[in-house]
């Protein structure tokens, strides 16, 4: 039985889980996440805040789903390593490691917040996962004034829900999304970066922009500044640009059995450009497809020779 093991619950990884149980029933899938939570799309994250749908709908499959005798799931499992050359990965400081025959690498993005001072601690949250997004509806009650950093249009989105609840907003963004509307409450900073988020103690008290403005905040938020998660990569020989996993028209990567999908890679031939949802679930099922007749091919140039 032949062991594949995919990287990451994005929905890249989902899809291609899902079409490797149905269409490779005699291989062992092993998912690893480092997320504590079941497949959920992230697309319906911003509907979710502003209570448009509910948890249950950001679920993409029932628990029948993660009984398959196929399946194994591994929640709050962080790769910390990748050895191609021994097919091995090293979870959790290296204290565990999986072998594997074939991999599919579909770990996704995440937030790379300024490094700033105040950057890190609490009352500056970042929005992308379920998780995060969790974290800014426990903030919202007690948070009157809302400073948003990132990409101008998930900052565009954010100020949408957050205007319905009458909160006082920042944000700081360059340029502009260009269907913002200005009103008394809501104030788009483009001319300047955050410099420091100041804190008395452990409470959010401002935000200092490079400029030497400071405004008050009770709540950071971040969303945009993303890049792909392919730290673990360092050293595995996998080739990279700009830290994209550099990947064929069969979604391979130029180490052999290992493949690539979602908004964590790209072509050469291709303009870097984020992923819609759709794009990242047909990567998904192209790429365990290939890996399909990869194993295929394998198994009757095996019996061929034997």
């Amino acid at each position: 039985m032949s062991k594949i093991i995919i990287i990451g619950s994005s929905a890249a990884g989902f899809s291609a889980c899902g079409h490797l149980l149905k269409s490779a029933p005699d291989a062992q899938v092993t998912l690893v996440t480092q997320e504590d939570a079941a497949f959920y799309r992230k697309d319906l994250l911003f509907d979710y805040l502003a209570g448009q749908v509910k948890e249950r709908d950001l679920l993409l499959c029932d628990e029948d789903f993660y009984q398959n005798k196929n399946l194994v799931f591994l929640r709050n499992s962080k790769v910390i390593r990748l050895d191609t050359r021994r097919k091995l990965l090293y979870l959790r400081d290296e204290k565990e490691k999986l072998g594997y025959d074939y991999l599919i690498i579909a770990s996704g993005q995440k937030i790379v917040p300024p490094q700033i001072p105040g950057a890190g601690k609490e009352g500056v949250v970042l929005f992308y996962t379920k998780q995060e997004a969790e974290k800014v509806k426990s903030a919202l009650p007690l948070a009157d004034t809302i400073c948003l950093i990132g990409e101008a249009q998930s900052c565009l989105r954010l100020v949408e829900i957050l205007a319905q609840k009458n909160k006082e907003i920042k944000v700081v963004s360059s340029p502009p999304a260009d269907s913002f509307v200005s009103s008394p409450k809501v104030e788009w900073i483009f001319d300047s970066a955050p410099a420091e988020i100041i804190f008395e103690g452990a409470e959010l008290k401002a935000v200092k922009l490079d400029n030497k403005k400071i405004f008050a905040a009770s709540l950071v938020i971040f969303t945009g500044g993303f890049r792909p998660c392919t730290e673990f990569l360092k050293d595995s020989q996998i080739k990279t640009t700009q830290d994209y996993i550099v990947v064929d028209e069969q979604f391979t990567t130029n180490i052999e059995d290992v493949f690539a999908c979602g908004s964590v890679c790209a072509r050469l031939d291709y303009t870097l450009q984020p992923k819609l949802w759709d794009t990242a679930v047909n990567e998904g099922i192209l790429a365990a497809g290939n890996l399909i007749k990869a194993m295929e091919r394998r198994k009757a140039s095996c019996q061929q020779s034997c």
